[in-house]
């Protein structure tokens, strides 16, 4: 994680973006832990709000090189500002 990354950006805060995702809790039967990644959101597969959403402008200015491929099997893992592996 870069801690000294700055970034200015403007935001716009909405009510209400979208319903909870994802739709509904998925049972992780393997921990993402087990393989080493720390996740930006830990709690990526339970049902709940949406915090922010990134913009295409934003987007590349937080991604870094890093991806893992196959990741419990068909997920992709990419390293971004907010966490690296």
């Amino acid at each position: 994680m870069d801690t000294q990354f700055k970034l200015q950006v403007k935001g716009l805060v909405l009510p209400k973006l979208t319903g909870k995702l994802p739709s509904k809790t998925v049972d992780m039967v393997r921990s993402t832990s087990l393989l080493g990644i720390k996740l930006a959101d830990p709690n990526f597969s339970k049902c709940g709000q949406v915090d922010i959403l990134i913009g295409a402008d934003i987007y590349p200015k937080i991604m870094r090189d890093g991806v893992r491929r196959n990741v419990l099997g068909n997920l992709m893992a990419q390293e971004t500002i907010f966490v690296g592996f």
